[in-house]
């Protein structure tokens, strides 16, 4: 396939580059938890030291869930032949806690100690959900729904970031629960992402704009720049190192952006199409929003969840697509990989791409990665 790179808005086609890519058998590698929201999906994210697994949905609830994959190579050798899960499968999602709003929740976070959980959505409202005492507790509110929530800063200190179809941020102390200060925005947010146990955050605006941060200093934004995505931003999440940051449009598109202004390194900056299927009878392409982005946590790889059902895993250092998961039976809402990166949890739940229509059940599957799957191609 083709990548198509842009840089200083200009598109530029790569050379074909020849590589394997094996589309990989869902049979025996995956299972699906039970009791999942009933309701789209909206966010799932793993702790940062264990196998639990926070969701959010538009059902009103926040759900934490204990994995456990003890039936590893029992399920390698079940070779049934079907997304369906065995029983014993189903088992290894435990719900361990649940909490609810009174409208949709649009978010969730996990801070740095995995003691809590912050969440926000649609009542406007943002809840903290201790994990030792299992207690919500109302952190704040906005003025209209909490489009993001985010834990940012070091884990000494740290702080919760909210962005808000108010056209604000709101920056909340994790300890005392109160507002430490309110900064307006051009539009409302639709995407936010802060680089692990860091000051930088990233904030993706309606309008294409992005908004770049240190939370230490929130006053005025470090960098204000324009998406170089000609289509409204659907996902922003930042690498891990810190040097750049993943945008996605609803346009079938990704982009990997730098934070680093000069020319050199703004030169290494790209884009490139996915998420698109081409109708083989009338060779019309049907262009699905790139709606979930997250990063191995080991290898550095990136994966991309789409409104066509399909998860693909990139090589972003080398331009190239190492794996794709075959389609799911309707959109990616959402993807994360666990600590390890030996687990990725996938939400398959409909994000109203053709409109109103029959759906299938909202599913949170958790599907056991490869090294090959994640792992960067050496050069030849």
């Amino acid at each position: 396939f083709f990548f198509h790179l842009m840089c200083k808005d200009q598109a530029l086609n790569l050379h074909k580059k020849t590589q394997t890519c094996t589309i990989m058998s869902q049979e025996t590698t995956q299972f699906k938890i039970s009791d999942a929201p009933s309701d789209g999906i909206s966010n799932v994210q793993w702790f940062h030291g264990s196998n639990n697994l926070a969701v959010s949905s538009w059902d009103k609830t926040v759900s934490i869930y204990r994995i456990n994959d003890h039936n590893n190579e029992a399920g390698n050798n079940n070779h049934h032949h079907s997304n369906e899960s065995t029983d014993t499968e189903q088992q290894s999602g435990v719900l361990l806690h649940r909490y609810s709003h009174d409208a949709g929740v649009l978010d969730c976070s996990i801070a740095y100690d995995d003691h809590a959980v912050f969440s926000g959505g649609c009542d406007h409202r943002l809840y903290a959900f201790d994990l030792n005492k299992a207690q919500r507790t109302l952190v704040g509110t906005h003025d209209a729904p909490i489009r993001c929530v985010q834990v940012c800063g070091s884990f000494a200190s740290s702080v919760v970031v909210t962005g808000s179809w108010d056209k604000t941020l709101r920056v909340w102390d994790t300890l005392s629960p109160n507002c430490v200060s309110t900064h307006q925005l051009p539009d409302k947010v639709f995407a936010m992402s802060s680089v692990p146990n860091s000051h930088e955050l990233v904030v993706g605006i309606a309008g294409r704009i992005v908004h770049i941060y240190d939370v230490r200093n929130m006053k005025e934004p470090q960098q204000e720049r324009e998406s170089s995505l000609k289509h409204q931003t659907r996902n922003i999440v930042c690498h891990p190192s810190g040097a750049q940051y993943v945008v996605s449009s609803i346009e079938g598109r990704v982009a990997v952006e730098y934070f680093d202004v000069s020319s050199e390194i703004q030169q290494q900056k790209y884009a490139f199409k996915c998420h698109r299927v081409t109708d083989k009878t009338t060779s019309m392409q049907t262009i699905y929003p790139v709606n979930a982005i997250a990063f191995h946590p080991v290898h550095k790889t990136f994966a991309t969840g789409g409104g066509d059902g399909v998860v693909n895993i990139w090589d972003g250092a080398n331009k190239k697509r190492i794996c794709q998961f075959p389609p799911y039976n309707t959109s990616i809402a959402a993807v994360d990989f666990n600590q390890n990166g030996d687990l990725i949890a996938i939400a398959a739940s409909y994000t109203w791409e053709h409109g109103d229509k029959p759906r299938p059940t909202d599913a949170i599957w958790i599907r056991r990665v490869k090294e090959s799957e994640t792992k960067p191609k050496l050069k030849k």
